[in-house]
């Protein structure tokens, strides 16, 4: 195998499901994310309607309060004002000092004075500040009364009102506490010139104004109230629709992943018995073919070897009989390498330390690795004994290294062995490249891991395959003896890779409950 043969984690999840599996997620968040903005643009729009609501209420209350300052001030003007009974509440006004009949007595002597309109308007507005709250102040820039003088929002709005403005109202702070102000101007009347002419007014000026101002915190607490209620109903409106999204989601993923499943088995299990049809036919020709050719190269060998022994033959002619009778041992090699594919091949096992058996030939593997590449052993001692064959088990080391030297090239690399002892139930044992796989239990096992290209899907799929190769020379055949060895010693194999990181290999080998070694057992 070349630089680009490398394997993934078997039994990986298909890209395919895993992609609609993230698309129907990132669907779903959206949805999710633009039902959470509609439910919270919703919200913000009732909330907005509900203080305009609020601010209309209350502006609407203030100016019906203004409207009857208005029209009972109107009507007093009409009347000329009122006489009322001389009291500590209803003093003469010293600022109607200027009016003849300020001060009259009833034929029975009781003594009133005169309350003209602005004098009402006053004793009303601290009437209604004490029982409602509401404060009302009639001003003007230029008043009688000092007392009326404008504080700064109010002149502010009577300096608008020269300039056009028909009532002004806003938020402010009146010592401690928030109101809602509220104002327009009056207009000089014919019947307020009795009071006001002398301050050079005429019938269309500006004379003044009410302000109007009421507190807003039990309106704002009402609002409160009203929210936190709407804020409960929004809440739960989207808490239902969001429940309900990511429930669609888990079912429509849960049917998806159902159908996915039950394609990637049946794909599987077709591949599966496809792979392993074409694996046993692959093995059945190879070993009838390694069978007819060992017997064709025994009778060749044999020939050969009675040629070599006649006396009278030449230099020449024994040459080249040496050179074919090594042809014919290479060519019994390769039967050999088929016969191990095809698992027909004879074993002589016997207990051994995988640890001990690297350590065999620890110098020789560094001699063999390229310059480029540096060869690591990180060697667990003290092993279990497992059953094997020790030239097979070597032929697997050898080929490991050669794959993962070849996987590396002419790049600077590294390449480690590992040996160690595990216990593998039956879903870590799924992951194995043989068909047939090994009982859950305690194996020893030979890791061999390389920083080499890594593989693809494609390439890991045949990376077992007999004749399979990527490169311009070889015969395909390592990594098929490896799978026909430990098919043959009962193990497993687990590849894991990515391409540009590297590949690592791990073969498993049972540990046996009872270990009897057995120094010349052969089997088949």
């Amino acid at each position: 195998m070349n630089k680009s043969t490398n394997a993934k984690t078997i039994l990986a999840p298909t890209k395919t499901g895993v992609n609609l599996s993230k698309r129907i997620d990132r669907l779903f968040l959206l949805i999710a994310a633009f039902w959470t903005i509609v439910i919270m643009a919703v919200f913000t729009l009732n909330y907005r309607d509900a203080y305009s609501s609020a601010v209309a209420i209350a502006k609407a209350g203030l100016a019906e309060s203004y409207n009857k300052d208005v029209v009972y001030r109107r009507w007093a003007a009409n009347h000329g004002g009122v006489y009322v009974p001389i009291t500590s509440d209803s003093p003469s006004s010293p600022y109607l000092a200027h009016i003849p009949e300020r001060d009259i007595s009833t034929p029975s002597g009781k003594k009133l004075t005169l309350i003209n309109p602005a004098y009402m308007t006053r004793q009303v507005q601290e009437l209604a500040e004490k029982q409602y709250g509401y404060k009302g102040h009639i001003t003007s820039l230029n008043p009688l009364r000092p007392e009326n003088s404008p504080d700064e929002w109010e002149a502010k709005a009577l300096l608008s009102f020269e300039r056009g403005e028909k009532e002004a109202s806003s938020f402010e702070l009146l010592g401690n506490e928030k109101y809602f102000r509220f104002m327009r101007p009056f207009i000089v009347e014919q019947s307020c010139l009795s009071c006001h002419e002398s301050q050079g007014y005429k019938l269309g000026d500006i004379r003044g104004g009410i302000s109007v101002s009421a507190p807003w915190k039990p309106v704002e607490e009402a609002m409160i109230s009203h929210i936190h209620y709407t804020i409960m109903t929004f809440a739960g409106i989207w808490l239902i629709g969001i429940v309900g999204m990511f429930g669609a989601r888990n079912l429509i993923k849960r049917n998806i992943s159902e159908r996915e499943r039950a394609d990637e088995e049946r794909l599987e299990s077709e591949r599966k018995l496809l792979h392993a049809q074409k694996l046993e036919s692959l093995g059945i020709m190879a070993g009838g073919i390694a069978h007819d050719f060992n017997n064709l190269l025994m009778g060749v060998l044999g020939n050969l070897e009675l040629a070599l022994a006649d006396p009278d033959l030449s230099p020449a002619s024994r040459r080249n009989i040496e050179q074919a009778t090594q042809a014919s041992e290479r060519s019994a090699e390769l039967s050999h390498q088929m016969l191990t594919y095809s698992g027909t091949g004879f074993y002589k096992l016997k207990g051994l330390d995988l640890s001990e058996e690297v350590r065999k030939n620890e110098s020789l593997l560094k001699l063999n690795m390229p310059k480029t590449t540096s060869l690591h052993f990180e060697i667990n001692e003290g092993l279990p004994l497992t059953w094997g064959d020790e030239d097979r088990i070597q032929g697997i080391i050898k080929n490991l290294l050669v794959n993962a030297s070849e996987a590396i090239g002419d790049n600077t690399g590294e390449v480690t062995i590992r040996t160690g002892v595990m216990d593998c139930d039956e879903a870590y044992l799924s992951g194995s490249r043989l068909q047939e796989k090994p009982s859950p239990g305690r194996f020893v096992f030979l890791e061999v891991a390389d920083t080499g290209c890594g593989m693809d899907a494609n390439t890991q799929h045949k990376l077992f395959d007999p004749f399979f190769t990527t490169k311009f020379w070889g015969r395909g055949l390592g990594m098929a003896e490896v799978m026909g060895i430990v098919k043959g010693h009962h193990g497993a194999i687990l590849v894991n890779s990515e391409v540009g990181k590297g590949t690592t290999i791990r073969v498993l080998f049972p540990v046996p409950t009872e270990v009897q070694v057995m120094d010349s057992t052969e089997t088949k």
